[in-house]
């Protein structure tokens, strides 16, 4: 196996991975540079563990595509190709093999997922890890329609506007994430001003918000708190009501004597 590893400013370079946190894109490198001559890696959740990356980082990376997980466990790097060339001489092909049939190459060398469903049946306890991170199900793993079922039923309870729901089914069917991550970015969203306001007449339907990937939308901001109102010494010392004996602090606000910022 070659030991050298490059990563493309195609890649490392845009938008989408710049506006990643710093943790995640460290993840990324770290993957990348374990990855086998193929960009699949045996095992992210160790490798995050090992660099002081937290499972989320790992999450965000599959829910902005650069990862491409599967039910093994297994990963790969998503822009494999786009990032390496590796001389036939030194090529090892991957021990994945069953994991890349699932793969197809665009004509840059992206690799894209087949038709394949990501999302499995979250009440099973041996794949709830595996759903955590949206790994997606192997040709020999059981079909992903009943799962894919109960995914959805779970999508759909917590989506607060119930409409258009055989347009949101075919939409959640072409989902690569996990529901963990769909739920999380759910209950962010049911919080903010824009979906409480006039009934939730401004919720979008749910086939908008799963076409259009708005997991990704960054979070509702916090409404700011109000100042803390400034203290009135005399109120609990009234022998500093007379401010002429009041002295200018390193802040430059008179306060009584001895009573620091």
């Amino acid at each position: 196996m070659a030991r050298r590893r490059m990563f493309s400013l195609d890649v490392v370079d845009t938008d989408a991975f710049l506006d990643l946190p710093a943790s995640s894109q460290s993840l990324y490198f770290h993957l990348g540079l374990r990855a086998d001559d193929d960009g699949f890696i045996s095992s992210p959740r160790r490798i995050a563990s090992t660099v002081n990356a937290s499972t989320d980082d790992l999450k965000l990376l599959i829910a902005k595509g650069f990862i491409i997980p599967f039910a093994s466990g297994v990963c790969v790097v998503r822009d494999w190709k786009i990032n390496n060339y590796i001389q036939r001489d030194r090529y090892s092909p991957t021990l994945y093999a069953e994991e890349k049939s699932q793969l197809e190459s665009s004509k840059n060398g992206r690799y894209l997922l087949a038709d394949t469903k990501c999302i499995q049946d979250v009440s099973k306890p041996d794949t709830q890890d595996r759903v955590e991170l949206g790994y997606i199900s192997s040709p020999t793993a059981q079909s992903a329609g009943k799962g894919n079922d109960a995914s959805f039923s779970a999508f759909w309870n917590a989506y607060p506007r119930k409409a258009g729901k055989g347009a949101a089914q075919k939409a959640f069917a072409k989902v690569r994430v996990s529901l963990n991550i769909l739920l999380s970015a759910l209950e962010a969203q049911k919080q903010s001003d824009q979906w409480k306001r006039d009934g939730g007449r401004y919720i979008p339907y749910p086939a908008t918000w799963l076409n259009q990937k708005r997991w990704e939308d960054e979070p509702p901001a916090q409404p700011e708190k109000d100042m803390e109102p400034a203290k009135d010494w005399t109120v609990t010392h009234p022998e500093w009501a007379d401010q002429s004996t009041w002295v200018p602090g390193p802040d430059g606000v008179y306060r009584p004597v001895g009573v620091m910022p």
